[in-house]
Protein backbone atom coordinates (compact mmCIF):
# COMPACT_ATOMS: atom_id res chain seq x y z
CA UNK A 1 0.00 0.00 0.00
CA UNK A 2 2.88 2.38 0.75
CA UNK A 3 4.03 2.25 -2.87
CA UNK A 4 0.55 3.20 -4.07
CA UNK A 5 0.37 6.11 -1.63
CA UNK A 6 3.83 7.29 -2.71
CA UNK A 7 2.72 7.17 -6.37
CA UNK A 8 -0.20 9.46 -5.53
CA UNK A 9 2.09 11.87 -3.67
CA UNK A 10 4.61 11.79 -6.54
CA UNK A 11 1.92 12.48 -9.13
CA UNK A 12 0.75 15.60 -7.29
CA UNK A 13 4.11 16.93 -6.14
CA UNK A 14 6.15 16.02 -9.25
CA UNK A 15 8.76 14.51 -6.92
CA UNK A 16 10.22 11.13 -7.78
CA UNK A 17 8.78 8.11 -5.95
CA UNK A 18 12.34 6.98 -5.23
CA UNK A 19 13.20 10.24 -3.48
CA UNK A 20 9.95 10.17 -1.53
CA UNK A 21 10.67 6.60 -0.37
CA UNK A 22 14.27 7.44 0.60
CA UNK A 23 13.17 10.46 2.62
CA UNK A 24 9.87 9.06 3.86
CA UNK A 25 10.65 9.85 7.50
CA UNK A 26 11.64 13.47 6.81
CA UNK A 27 9.25 16.45 6.83
CA UNK A 28 7.23 16.73 3.64
CA UNK A 29 8.97 18.26 0.65
CA UNK A 30 5.94 19.95 -0.93
CA UNK A 31 3.89 23.08 -0.37
CA UNK A 32 0.56 23.40 1.40
CA UNK A 33 -1.51 23.51 -1.80
CA UNK A 34 0.02 20.24 -2.98
CA UNK A 35 -0.50 18.84 0.50
CA UNK A 36 -4.23 19.54 0.34
CA UNK A 37 -4.43 17.99 -3.13
CA UNK A 38 -2.59 14.87 -1.89
CA UNK A 39 -5.01 14.51 1.02
CA UNK A 40 -8.06 14.96 -1.20
CA UNK A 41 -6.82 12.33 -3.65
CA UNK A 42 -6.08 9.90 -0.83
CA UNK A 43 -9.53 10.45 0.65
CA UNK A 44 -11.09 9.78 -2.74
CA UNK A 45 -8.89 6.79 -3.59
CA UNK A 46 -9.33 5.01 -0.25
CA UNK A 47 -12.81 6.33 0.62
CA UNK A 48 -11.61 7.79 3.90
CA UNK A 49 -11.90 11.18 5.61
CA UNK A 50 -9.12 12.82 7.58
CA UNK A 51 -9.98 14.70 10.75
CA UNK A 52 -8.38 18.07 11.44
CA UNK A 53 -6.15 16.40 14.06
CA UNK A 54 -4.98 13.78 11.56
CA UNK A 55 -4.29 16.42 8.93
CA UNK A 56 -2.04 18.22 11.40
CA UNK A 57 -0.09 14.99 11.99
CA UNK A 58 0.49 14.27 8.29
CA UNK A 59 3.93 15.84 8.07
CA UNK A 60 5.86 13.08 6.29
CA UNK A 61 5.33 10.24 3.83
CA UNK A 62 5.62 7.73 6.69
CA UNK A 63 2.98 9.57 8.74
CA UNK A 64 0.61 9.70 5.76
CA UNK A 65 1.10 6.00 5.04
CA UNK A 66 0.61 5.02 8.66
CA UNK A 67 -2.67 6.90 9.03
CA UNK A 68 -4.06 5.74 5.68
CA UNK A 69 -3.17 2.12 6.41
CA UNK A 70 -4.82 2.41 9.82
CA UNK A 71 -8.01 3.83 8.32
CA UNK A 72 -8.39 1.33 5.49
Amino acid sequence: MKEDIVKIIAKVTKLSPEMLMMESDKPRQWDSMNHIEVLLLLEEEYEITFSEEEMAELNSVDAICEIVERMV
